[in-house]
């Protein structure tokens, strides 16, 4: 274990956030506190190992919690993983869970001490820091942090869950966002306050792919060709949680059956 060090678990759509917030964290500690991310770790069959020695490394884990109605088994897997991991050296291994004040911890982490704001945020940041003897500068840290946390909402909702979920993330909308309606794994069709349209100045769409492909098959045909141009200049880039070669399909099925996949498993002959 790296004292003071941290690892930051989250979801690919905050990957912009984490980033602004390492380079804050590892700047105002004059790099005496090192700061993991999975975007450090390059994409391959030993993607796991790499994340895994990272998550052994760190004696701090930030979990950035958006939203109860996103997919988070990948960062429980991170947080879980690191949870386990023994203290070193007399030291804790501690988490933090790093929230909005309307949004509670998920309850299998009720238990972790919860950040809800920018101030809660510098407050952990600073007690790392003083824990680690580093020399900074507190307003600094403070204005820094601040800048990169002030929520603006988000641009698009793409929502294929529905139930209850639907209308805490149309309360997450940027002004004149889309929330995409997609469909209702969730079970129950929710019912929208159509105020909440009105105060984000935002459009709620219907996303019925089938019915496009048929009534619209010249956009739908414009569309692909677009998604593919933008896949060869490499402006799209799916991430690939791992590669397997053709004779370990079964082992590759099983990890996603597992729920253990972020992203797309690919297979190769």
């Amino acid at each position: 274990m790296v004292p003071g060090a941290i690892f930051i678990s989250h979801r690919s759509e905050y990957a912009d956030l984490v980033k602004a917030l390492k380079a804050v964290i590892q700047e105002t500690a004059q790099g005496q506190i090192s700061v993991f991310i999975s975007e450090d770790i390059p994409k391959g069959d030993d993607w796991r190992a790499e994340l895994e020695k990272s998550l052994q490394g760190a004696e701090n884990l930030f979990l950035i919690y958006g939203a109860p109605y996103e997919d988070w088994s990948w960062c429980f897997y991170e947080t879980g993983y690191f949870g386990a991991q023994p203290p070193c050296e007399g030291r804790e291994r501690r988490i933090f869970c790093v929230k909005r004040k309307d949004i509670p911890v998920p309850s299998p982490l009720s238990h972790l001490q919860a950040i809800a704001d920018e101030t809660e945020l510098v407050k952990a940041l600073i007690e790392i820091y003083r824990q680690n003897k580093v020399d900074f500068d507190a307003s600094d840290l403070r204005a820094r942090v601040k800048a990169i946390t002030a929520g603006r909402g988000v641009d698009v909702v793409y929502d294929p869950v529905g139930g209850a979920y639907s209308e805490l993330a149309l309360r997450d909308m940027a002004w004149n966002g889309r929330f995409l309606v997609v469909g209702f794994a969730a079970g129950d069709i929710p019912k929208i306050p159509l105020n909440l349209a009105l105060l984000k100045g935002c459009s709620i769409v219907g996303v019925f792919w089938g019915a496009f492909t048929k009534n619209e098959a010249q956009k739908n045909r414009r569309n692909n060709e677009e998604l593919m141009q933008l896949f060869v200049a490499g402006k799209v880039k799916p991430h690939i949680h791992a590669t397997y070669p053709l004779e370990r399909a079964a082992e590759a099925l099983n990890e996603v059956l597992l729920k253990r996949v972020s992203g797309k498993v690919v297979l190769t002959t």
